[in-house]
C-alpha cells in the first residue's frame, strides 16, 4: 500500500508540474521544454522543470529562446547519468527571462571558464566531432540581446552541482 501511495503522489506531482509548464504563455517554449522531458525519461534521465511566472517575456524572440534553452537542456542532460536528474528553472522579471539549468558535476577549472565560450572548446571524451559549439551559440546569442551568462557550482547534501544561470 505505501508503494502504491509513492508512485500516487510521484504521479500526481509530475501532472503538477507538467500543467505548470503548459500553462506558461509561450506554448512553442512549452511543447519544445515538454519534448525535452520525455526525451530524458527515454535515456533513463530526469528533467525536472520549475516554473516561477507563467508569464514570461524576453526582447528574445521565441525562436531562439528556444535555441537557448535546447543548449542549456542538451548540455545539462549530456552530463548527467542514468537515472540521474537535471533541473530547470524558467523565471521572467523586469521584460527579461531567466534560463537556470542545474545538474550534479564537479568545480569547473580556470582553464574551462576561459575557454568554455570558445569555438570547439570541449570538455567531452572519445569522438570530439560536432562538439564545442553549444556555449560558443549560447553566447553569441545571448550577447545579441544583451543578456547574461553566470556559472556557478552549487553544493549541496546531495554533492556538487553545476549551474548555468541566462537572463536575456
Amino acid at each position: 500500500m505505501q508503494l502504491t501511495c509513492n508512485i500516487t503522489d510521484l504521479f500526481y506531482s509530475f501532472t503538477e508540474a507538467i500543467c505548470d509548464l503548459l500553462k506558461i504563455n509561450l506554448s512553442v517554449v512549452a511543447g519544445f521544454v515538454y519534448s525535452k522531458i520525455t526525451e530524458a525519461q527515454k535515456d533513463q534521465k530526469e528533467l525536472v522543470v520549475q516554473v516561477a511566472s507563467r508569464d514570461l517575456k524576453s526582447r528574445m524572440p521565441e525562436y531562439e529562446l528556444i535555441r537557448i534553452i535546447g543548449i542549456l537542456i542538451d548540455n545539462a542532460l549530456e552530463s548527467t547519468a542514468p537515472f540521474g536528474t537535471a533541473y530547470l528553472y524558467l523565471d521572467s522579471r523586469q521584460n527579461q527571462i531567466e534560463i537556470r539549468t542545474r545538474n550534479k558535476g564537479s568545480v569547473k577549472t580556470n582553464e574551462f571558464r576561459q575557454n568554455m565560450f570558445s569555438p570547439g572548446y570541449t570538455t567531452k571524451t572519445g569522438d570530439r566531432h560536432g562538439h564545442g559549439y553549444g556555449l560558443y551559440n549560447l553566447k553569441k546569442l545571448t550577447d545579441k540581446y544583451n543578456g547574461k551568462i553566470y556559472l556557478d557550482t552549487v553544493n549541496t547534501d546531495q554533492g556538487d552541482y553545476i549551474q548555468f544561470d541566462v537572463i536575456v
